[in-house]
């Protein structure tokens, strides 16, 4: 092979994924937060669509726990309330650890709360 440049670089290797996923934006912050409010939070990650469920998502309030529909495009994750939320009260959004992203890595415990309008 005389007068050719060989060219003999490549990669070898694989990239494991120990990082866990988080909240990285909340829709639903602050006060005076509409009682009929659907909450968007973009995650840092592409999530295992697989690992969100009916209780993926749930809202902690003055009555307890309340049911959400809770679905996910791409790293958008959309928690809607079964009922509209009690005015004037502070909700705390609570995310399942069973929320994992594509390598399994479970989602970083998470505070986001808000306070719906009077």
């Amino acid at each position: 092979m005389q007068g050719r440049e060989l060219d003999t670089s490549f990669l070898t290797g694989l990239h494991l994924d120990f990082d866990r996923p988080f909240v990285v934006t909340s829709s639903s912050t602050g006060a005076g937060v509409p009682t009929t409010t659907t909450v968007t939070l973009t995650l840092s990650e592409d999530i295992d669509s697989l690992t969100i469920g009916s209780r993926a998502a749930l809202l902690s309030g003055p009555e307890g726990y309340r049911e959400t529909h809770a679905t996910l495009a791409g790293r958008t994750l959309t928690i809607v309330p079964d009922a509209p939320l009690t005015p004037g009260a502070t909700y705390q959004v609570v995310l399942s650890p069973d929320i994992t992203d594509l390598a399994g890595n479970s989602l970083r415990n998470t505070a986001s709360a808000f306070a719906t309008a009077p």
